[in-house]
């Protein structure tokens, strides 16, 4: 009850034209001491935003009449393998924002509303995305933290070794696997048969890279035969490919060994041999199928029947 008094309190905004005459819009700067979130009794919590905060919500929402409240998340300054994850969209809770500098992101982990009369006596806004790249990007980016799909418990044991071996090569990109990985725009997984109807599933990992790097022919060509026999002669891995593929002169042999990258990275896709029955059953078939495309060939249908797969994406397994 006190919540909603204090809610109904509000008042509507004394100059609904304030906010876009002093410049604010989606990814603006504002300099803030704090922002207030709830902590873990319940009761407001000021976090302290050295850096200032950035608007999180839409422009045209910034500046619609008959809106009251502006969303505002946290700037903040990262390094180190943080930085490179989250510049690389590893790291849905940081978003780039590009006009406040190298290193500075909004982290989404601490989002809180004002008011728009409180924003309308502060100083003026800093633009911190200055390009319709920047403005296009930022909005993908913030929609994406909210609208990750939540993957089954028991399908995330199975992409947990997948999601543990990208997080660790990418951040060697003078690595093979490194450098193989900086050619991969995203990794997806579709269900053939939906989530809904419940496990187990039929899952497929599409490997998405970028245009140009998968040969293109009119005919699938016959795989070379020396890349064929080096295959079939061990279990190789994903680092073992990667490898392979620096070395690979013809385009037959590098449009074989993509898909046999694809091979080894459904091969990670696998529980341990102590995870209880429903887990170890949860994917029709006891494996992933792969495939390797470009980035210009994955229609928008497949986009929208699939499920994007990065570092901070998985829900967390249940306790066991």
């Amino acid at each position: 009850m006190r919540l909603r008094r204090r809610i109904g309190e509000l008042s509507d905004v004394a100059d609904p034209d304030a906010l876009r005459d002093a410049g604010y819009e989606a990814g603006a700067i504002v300099e803030v001491p704090y922002l207030v979130v709830m902590d873990q009794r319940g009761r407001d919590h000021r976090v302290p935003t050295p850096h200032g905060a950035v608007v999180v919500s839409q422009t045209c929402d910034v500046v619609l009449e008959g809106r009251q409240m502006v969303q505002l998340a946290k700037l903040v300054q990262l390094s180190g393998e943080v930085a490179k994850q989250a510049t690389d969209r590893r790291r849905p809770r940081y978003v780039t924002v590009p006009g406040a500098g190298e290193g500075f992101f909004a982290d989404l982990d601490f989002v809180t509303s004002v008011h728009k009369d409180h924003l309308a006596r502060l100083e003026t806004p800093r633009r911190g995305l200055t390009t319709d790249d920047h403005v296009r990007e930022y909005g993908r980016d913030v929609g994406r933290r909210y609208s990750r799909f939540p993957f089954p418990d028991e399908v995330v044991t199975w992409l947990q070794p997948l999601e543990d071996l990208v997080r660790e090569k990418y951040a060697k990109p003078q690595s093979p696997l490194g450098k193989v990985l900086h050619e991969i725009v995203e990794l997806r997984v579709e269900a053939e048969n939906g989530w809904s109807t419940g496990a187990p599933y039929d899952l497929k990992l599409v490997i998405i890279v970028e245009k140009g790097v998968l040969p293109a022919f009119d005919e699938p060509p016959e795989p070379p035969r020396d890349q064929q026999s080096w295959w079939n002669q061990h279990q190789r891995t994903a680092a073992d490919v990667a490898a392979r593929l620096q070395s690979a002169g013809t385009p037959e042999a590098r449009s074989f060994l993509w898909n046999c990258l694809g091979e080894a990275m459904v091969a990670k896709c696998t529980p341990g041999t102590r995870e209880p029955n429903d887990v170890q059953d949860a994917v029709s078939g006891g494996a992933f199928m792969p495939e390797v495309l470009s980035e210009d060939e994955y229609t928008l249908d497949r986009v929208r029947r699939s499920e994007i797969l990065d570092l901070d994406h998985l829900s967390a397994p249940r306790p066991q």
